[in-house]
């Protein structure tokens, strides 16, 4: 790899576990994970909270061939027939030391109705060679067959286990710091986790962002809240109407970091204006109904900057009638 592409290597990529010693988990997962995959699983719970990431390294530590799928866009019950099918059945020369294969389904609760039930029958065809790991943020999208032919693992973390969680968070924050030669103080660190938790994903982002930005030595003052840090964003929706102005400011300043900005729509976009536009309260239902509206879109699209654009400009729209 060249000196330019560690330069500009995405750093939830570079710092992507590949065991699960290197994931951040509560005892109580870990445990039930340490001998391998034995059987079909199913991680639900919270988006962000680290089901793919754990998925991903139990794969790779154990030497298996994987198939990964993504539930949201790859639904239908072609999936099933032909791409999980073949790979079943297809031999791996580089994985003849592990003969089990692994079909890795992400947001499995975006399957069609189908699909689920051409996936009964395939789990149950394929059981000799071949093991389904399957995430989900909503549990009750998942169909009853379905659950009773997997091992359930919750990822929605007790209050004592959260505390476990962002302890762990605290430190690889601290290590990743270190490892690109930057500092930050323990009370930074805290900050960020509590703004981001339990999305590390995002935290490592905007260590990144931070970084990029020639900050590399972090105090708690360099950490802004999740309010604080999109307020231009949300100052150029309330009163920006120029729309090749606006589409330049974000797509300098927000294009990388696609998923904050939709996030940043909904609650802290409500937060902000409750704070400092009360005059524009009456706004708040219409801001939550298109921001859920976005949110789903990102999971489902081709180009995630337009999806954001979109949030942007109906809201503008719609607040500034």
């Amino acid at each position: 790899m060249s000196v330019k592409n560690l330069d500009t290597i995405l750093w939830t990529e570079k710092y992507r576990p590949n065991t699960l010693d290197g994931c951040i988990l509560p005892k109580r997962i870990k445990t039930m994970l340490e001998d391998g995959v034995k059987m079909n699983m199913l991680f639900y719970g919270t988006a962000g909270i680290g089901k793919t990431t754990t998925a991903k390294a139990l794969c790779h530590q154990f030497g298996h061939n994987t198939l990964y799928i993504n539930g949201s866009t790859e639904n239908s019950i072609d999936t099933i027939r032909t791409k999980i099918t073949d790979f079943a059945l297809n031999q791996s020369i580089l994985h003849y030391d592990n003969p089990i294969k692994i079909v890795l389904i992400d947001e499995c609760d975006g399957f069609s109705q189908q699909a689920w039930q051409g996936m009964r029958a395939t789990v149950e065809q394929y059981a000799a060679n071949t093991r389904f790991i399957l995430t989900a943020n909503y549990e009750n999208k998942i169909p009853d067959p379905i659950k009773s032919r997997f091992q359930m693992i919750d990822f929605n973390f007790t209050s004592e286990e959260t505390n476990e969680i962002k302890k762990g968070q605290i430190l690889r924050v601290i290590d990743i710091c270190k490892s690109e030669g930057m500092t930050i103080d323990k009370m930074a660190a805290v900050k960020m986790i509590q703004n981001y938790y339990p999305d590390m994903r995002s935290i490592v982002n905007h260590l990144q962002k931070y970084y990029l930005e020639g900050k590399t030595n972090l105090t708690e003052s360099d950490i802004k809240d999740s309010t604080s840090e999109f307020a231009e964003l949300y100052d150029m929706i309330i009163t920006k109407d120029n729309p090749l102005e606006n589409y330049k400011f974000v797509m300098k300043n927000y294009s990388n970091c696609v998923d904050e900005v939709v996030a940043s729509l909904g609650n802290p976009f409500m937060e902000y204006i409750m704070k400092s536009k009360p005059n524009l309260i009456g706004k708040l239902p219409i801001i939550a109904v298109l921001n859920a509206k976005y949110q789903m879109n990102l999971k489902n699209c081709i180009d995630p900057v337009i999806v954001a654009l979109a949030n942007i400009y109906e809201l503008q729209m719609e607040i500034q009638k």
